[in-house]
């Protein structure tokens, strides 16, 4: 079954990834666990008919390898979008994950998916889960619209977090090309909405959204009070008063982020404090306006900086807080792959477990 969807797949694929996959390949003929083919595979290597052909050639021949070249590669990439979930359920993860990838083959899925999607393949690939589908989509050429297909992939990843080992999911969703989306603005949410459904309708899991914008006040609060010197650093964020107003700010050092208007407004009676003691009815009115506003304000976004005192380091996080019950994390700058997404996601389940913790312990 591999074999069948790879040969289809190789045929659409992007040159950079047929690379990768003929590094990978190298890399592992270098192991013990491969070592016995690599003469075999140099020699397919040597004929220079090219990499697709090579690759084909790898399928065909050490089905095995190219299997362990594809979950390296996937497991290890970065993805694009990520939601996060609380997961209600009495089995352990290792139990679902087994559950849901011990279904052999292509799984068809009925009225659960989206028309746009066609099935898909549930594949373990080392901690993760990675749901495969064709995806339909159309391209114009010459004026003449062409149904083109590609393969999609969603990740699903399991996390046990806090003393009490609460279970949470991650879906991530993959970027794709924009004749792909068929000019569907929520386009990445729904191919997370799409393996939700799945997960919830397929195999009883009960998966509670994560609204994140209290965590990330609390983030933005202690790195203010400098509480904990790791926390990630607020560097953008979009803000729309109530009179319909709007704001944006990018600070490109992310040492410090000032609020749109507001901030502003802060940072001046901070700097004038002398003159505002003598006019303490001035400084209470603009204090209450800036409480007020940032109460009565919406903020469609906000940008967080990871490891930003080294550059190849540094992760950049946009969160969307839009109308879904999650909310969205837009990897858009990072070349820390997997790892780095890891990374971030730890560091957020951390702070809403905290966050928790305290709301109950308060109660």
């Amino acid at each position: 079954m591999f074999n069948e969807y790879f040969a289809e797949e190789i045929t659409i694929m992007p040159n950079f990834l047929k690379t990768k996959y003929i590094g990978a390949i190298r890399g592992l003929i270098k192991t013990p666990e491969f070592e016995n083919k690599k003469s075999q595979v140099e020699a397919i290597f040597a004929k220079g008919n090219g990499s697709e052909t090579s690759l084909k050639e790898i399928a065909a021949t050490h089905n095995d390898l190219l299997i362990a070249a594809h979950k390296n590669i996937e497991s290890n990439k970065s993805l694009k979008y990520s939601a996060l979930y609380e997961l209600d359920d009495e089995r352990t993860s290792e139990e679902i994950i087994d559950l849901i990838t011990n279904n052999n083959g292509f799984l068809e899925c009925g009225n659960t998916l989206n028309t746009q999607v066609q099935n898909l393949k549930a594949t373990k690939l080392n901690d993760v889960i990675k749901f495969t589908f064709f995806l339909d989509g159309i391209r114009i050429k010459n004026n003449v619209p062409i149904p083109i297909k590609t393969t999609y992939s969603v990740i699903v990843k399991f996390w046990g977090y806090g003393n009490d080992n609460k279970k949470f999911i991650e879906i991530d969703a993959d970027n794709v090309a924009s004749y792909f989306r068929l000019d569907k603005s929520n386009f990445f949410e729904q191919m997370i909405a799409t393996v939700e459904e799945y997960l919830q309708s397929k195999f009883s899991l009960t998966l509670i959204p994560i609204d994140l914008f209290q965590t990330l006040e609390n983030i933005k609060e202690k790195v203010k009070k400098g509480e904990l010197a790791d926390l990630p650093i607020a560097s953008a964020q979009k803000m729309v008063l109530s009179s319909g107003s709007q704001a944006i700010l990018d600070s490109n050092d992310a040492e410090t982020i000032i609020l749109p208007i507001l901030g502003e407004l802060r940072k001046l009676i901070e700097d004038n404090e002398e003159l505002f003691s003598e006019a303490s009815d001035v400084k209470i009115l603009l204090e209450g306006f800036i409480q007020d506003t940032e109460t009565m304000s919406d903020l469609p976004w906000m940008t967080f900086t990871w490891d930003n005192k080294i550059k190849s380091k540094k992760i950049q996080v946009k969160f969307v807080l839009s109308e879904y019950p999650y909310t969205l994390l837009n990897y858009y700058s990072h070349n820390k792959g997997r790892s780095g997404m890891n990374d971030v996601v730890e560091s957020l389940l951390k702070e809403y477990c905290n966050n928790q913790d305290d709301g109950e312990e308060e109660n």
